[in-house]
């Protein structure tokens, strides 16, 4: 089956698969242009936002990247991966934020 016959559905897979793939890599660059191409053919499933989501998280971006947990969310909110990791996200602001004031001195 060569491009012209797959359908839009098998497309959009094949470039979230290729994106996840990227991602996990390090290839962020490679990724985030699989994403965008997936994303042109259906931008109402959860999935892409939620790779959105990590690729942000790996450039140091994690309101970014929360920000498109929540999008997949919005979407579907039975879509586990994008509340495992908004939770997950949260969960290490909340961690960095009390460090943070255990870190701070204490003044009168």
């Amino acid at each position: 089956m060569n491009k012209s016959q797959q359908s839009d559905e098998e497309l959009y897979h094949n470039f979230i698969a290729r994106a996840i793939d990227a991602i996990q890599n390090n290839q962020l660059n490679e990724g985030d242009t699989y994403l965008r191409q997936a994303l042109a053919f259906d931008y109402s499933q959860p999935d892409a936002f939620n790779a959105l989501g990590l690729l942000m998280e790996k450039q140091g971006n994690r309101l970014k990247a929360q920000n498109y947990y929540r999008v997949a969310l919005s979407l579907d909110p039975t879509f586990s991966p994008a509340r495992n990791n908004l939770d997950r996200s949260v969960g290490l602001n909340e961690a960095i934020t009390w460090a943070r004031k255990a870190e701070m001195p204490w003044t009168n």
